[in-house]
């Protein structure tokens, strides 16, 4: 019986890449083996070609990096809500 994954974590993906690549499949055979396993649209071949590009440069962190965007966008938010009255002004300094 096949169960297909639905959801998974990028970090499982990546983590899956890991292992296949680690057996000296192709980037197409990793590709084909993460489509069964999980759903056909899980990832882009181009996406799968960056990654194991990734590994092979000897990145091994799965998780994504927290963008720095990210940390002011919520930085940001947070003094907006600490301070209602807070004007733009004030945020851009």
């Amino acid at each position: 019986m096949k169960c297909l994954i639905e959801n998974p974590a990028r970090s499982a993906v990546r983590l899956v890449m890991w292992f296949l690549d680690a057996k000296n499949l192709t980037r197409a055979e990793i590709l084909w083996h993460l489509c069964r396993i999980y759903e056909s649209s899980i990832i882009s071949e181009g996406k799968v070609q960056q990654w194991v590009r990734h590994l092979k440069d000897g990145q091994t962190n799965l998780h994504d990096e927290d963008r720095s965007a990210r940390a002011a966008c919520r930085e940001s938010n947070n003094k907006v809500h600490e301070n209602r009255q807070f004007t733009i002004s004030e945020l851009s300094r």
